[in-house]
């Protein structure tokens, strides 16, 4: 059917025949190629050269962005130095409470707690001014936005092209900055401030009892066995006695002995002397003395029994019973009364003998005891001679001197009769240091807990992002470099607007890039004094530098604080109070910082505008709904928006200088301040008010002629 409508000369006819393509087709296929070969490389070079305002606009909405970045910036350094000089003063005040506790270092420990409170109070001024600061350069960042992105458009102009851009940071208005004050930490300091002296004067007079104590410890220590080679209970049992080693053990320090160890040695001594004692010969004096001292041995073995000793953390108590040393003395006790000793009839007259075994007590047919020798009536047995002073002297020479057992015996007793003493003398003091330290330590969990919840939180103007609109004002003939039949020439390149926008997006740190190593780049320590006001700047220091750590940098500060400080003392109190005190922190549970700097990166103004709920962003989403309806709105959003960005923009403009100084903060124990600022555009006095007003005009301009029908020419 084709070909015969191709041979009645149908309008395919013209085309092509039965051969194929006629001369005609191939013509008009050549001349729509080459026609839209030329039209296509005019729509790119068109395309081109409108996209140049594209790359400007995304350029001016980073630079708009790196303002609220740099605000953010500041908001973490201020963070940064208020917390951290809020723990180096509990921190300083609290290990100068610790130094107040131990001998040597109360001194220091004075001067740590005014350390203390000088930071504190440090902190507090500082924390009014950062309020103050970031609230007042809050209020300029709209402009500040606008004024860099005005300037990265100005500094792409050219013969060609001549840019203006407004930039409007979502949100417009940023909420107030507040820093509370550290109640909980001033109530600690003044706490601190009212109970130091009490408390270093019952630290020192715990220490002195427990100096005594300690003394009276090391003799009871050397005469029991800490004398060895020389005489002591050890060596004495051991040469005397032929104790067995495994009942006899030596130490070789008094922190590991204990006078238990020593009341267990004589109750061992007594019991193996009285079942091993034996007489040097076979004599009846030496019979009669060997029978007396089993005696002795017996009386002392059961009297040690009733011995004990009692140390723990809360007290001490011990009672090591004397033996007899004389006949005075033997009165004294239940042996005087004992019937021990036999008793025989010569000659109508009544014999007490010292032993059984006495050849005289042959036949004995009772018992009688001292007592009843040195009431009368009885008669000295020729063979032994017992009289009542044989038993009272048998440990008479052996408690008077050195080379006894029973002498070693009593100085130990004495030792810790003395022990308890001091013990006894020590407790009040050391409860009563306790105490006030435990109280002061509420104060300071009470002040850690305030300020671990504490942090410097902003959300500024553009937190969420900044749009950019960039007006290209430049007129005149559409450049071409393909003049040609298929495609105009005579074009006119007209007003040319873009709209761009930035989000902020963090920038990880690294070990040696945080916002906090700039601060303290700009801080000189080489004239820091030493002692206690090195100790407060290197807490300070260490507090900062590890401001991210959260709770690691709390417990390194006080590391490096306790390395300075001699915590060794007799009372225990130095020892006590470093664990309370690192418990405390422990229990802290302060959270990391943040350290990384944020930074812009490219985003769809619409993307920006949706995160934020203001009347600018509001607007924007009005406008760009209606636009991808391809509706054209009733009235342009920006003739509301424009008039707030100006006059917002130049009422910041009269504030602007070439930085803006947030705060500024006195370095602990140093006498150097360190100002945190914010630098501004260079372009700040260079036309920024005919900047702003010729791109917010421009863009008025544009808006309200806009046709909103898509042309091509």
């Amino acid at each position: 059917m084709a070909r015969e409508d191709d041979e009645e000369g149908g309008p395919m006819g013209l085309f092509q025949d039965e051969e194929g393509f006629t001369t005609t087709g191939i013509a008009v296929a050549i001349l729509l190629a080459i026609a839209l070969l030329f039209s296509s490389a005019h729509l790119y070079e068109v395309n081109s050269c409108t996209a140049e305002i594209q790359e400007v606009a995304d350029a001016s909405a980073l630079a708009a962005s790196s303002v609220t970045a740099e605000f953010m910036v500041a908001v973490a350094l201020c963070d940064a130095v208020v917390l951290s000089l809020s723990l180096a003063s509990l921190l300083c005040s609290g290990v100068g409470l610790l130094a107040l506790c131990v001998p040597g270092g109360q001194s220091l420990g004075g001067t740590l707690v005014d350390a203390g409170g000088t930071v504190l109070r440090g902190r507090n001024n500082f924390a009014e001014k950062v309020a103050e600061g970031l609230n007042r350069l809050q209020e300029a960042l709209p402009f500040l936005c606008a004024l860099n992105a005005a300037a990265v458009a100005s500094a792409n102009n050219g013969s060609s092209n001549r840019y203006l851009a407004v930039a409007v940071p979502a949100p417009f208005e940023g909420k107030p900055i507040t820093v509370g004050a550290a109640a909980a930490g001033d109530a600690y300091a003044e706490a601190v401030r009212e109970n130091a002296d009490g408390l270093a004067q019952r630290a020192a007079l715990a220490e002195a009892a427990a100096n005594d104590a300690n003394e009276a410890r090391k003799r009871g220590f050397m005469a029991d066995c800490g004398a060895n080679p020389e005489y002591c209970q050890y060596q004495r049992a051991e040469t005397l006695g032929c104790l067995p080693a495994d009942q006899n053990p030596l130490y070789h320090s008094a922190d590991t002995w204990s006078f238990s160890v020593a009341l267990q040695r004589a109750q061992r001594y007594y019991a193996y002397r009285a079942a091993h004692e034996a007489a040097a010969d076979g004599s009846v004096e030496q019979q009669a003395n060997a029978a007396l001292r089993r005696i002795f041995y017996r009386f002392g073995s059961q009297q040690l029994q009733e011995g004990y000793v009692r140390d723990t953390d809360e007290g001490f108590s011990a009672y090591f019973p004397l033996l007899f040393s004389k006949t005075a003395e033997l009165r004294e006790s239940d042996l005087y009364q004992q019937l021990l000793f036999p008793v025989t009839e010569a000659e109508g007259a009544a014999v007490m003998h010292a032993f059984e075994g006495c050849p005289q007590a042959a036949g004995w047919g009772q018992k009688g005891s001292v007592a009843q020798l040195e009431a009368g009536g009885y008669e000295t047995c020729p063979s032994c001679n017992f009289k009542a002073s044989d038993l009272g002297d048998v440990a008479s020479a052996s408690s008077r001197i050195d080379n006894g057992f029973e002498y070693h015996y009593r100085l130990v007793a004495q030792a810790a009769k003395d022990y308890q003493q001091a013990r006894e003398a020590m407790a009040p003091a050391l409860g009563a240091a306790k105490d006030t330290f435990s109280s002061l330590l509420d104060g300071l969990k009470e002040a850690l807990a305030e300020m671990a919840g504490f942090r410097l939180e902003a959300q500024p103007p553009g937190a969420t992002g900044c749009v950019v609109f960039v007006v290209n004002l430049a007129t005149g003939p559409m450049p071409s470099h393909f003049a040609n039949p298929f495609s105009s020439t005579e074009a006119q390149l007209g007003l040319r607007v873009a709209v761009s926008g930035a989000l902020l997006q963090e920038d990880p740190a690294t070990d040696n890039g945080t916002v906090v190593n700039s601060l303290l780049d700009r801080i000189d320590t080489s004239g820091a004094v030493a002692g206690a006001g090195k100790m407060a700047l290197d807490c300070w220091s260490a507090l900062l530098s590890a401001y991210g750590t959260g709770q690691e940098a709390l417990l390194d500060g006080l590391e490096e604080m306790l390395s300075g400080v001699p915590l060794a003392n007799g009372s225990g109190l130095g020892t006590w109070a470093r664990g309370k005190l690192q418990g405390a922190l422990e229990a802290a549970g302060l959270q990391p910082a943040r350290l990384s700097a944020v930074k812009p990166v490219l985003a769809s103004a619409g993307t920006v505008t949706k995160g934020d709920s203001g009347e600018f962003s509001r607007g924007f989403q009005q406008l760009r709904q209606q636009a991808l309806r391809g509706s054209s709105p009733t009235g342009t959003v920006l003739d509301g928006l424009l008039p707030v960005v100006r006059e917002t923009a130049f009422d910041a403009l009269d504030r602007a200088g070439e930085k803006v100084t947030v705060a500024t903060f006195k370095v602990p124990v140093l006498d150097v301040e360190v100002p945190i600022t914010i630098a501004l555009p260079p372009s700040v006095a260079e036309g920024a008010r005919s900047w702003v007003d010729g791109a917010l005009e421009a863009l008025r301009s544009l808006a309200n002629g806009a046709s909103h029908e898509r042309v091509w020419q």
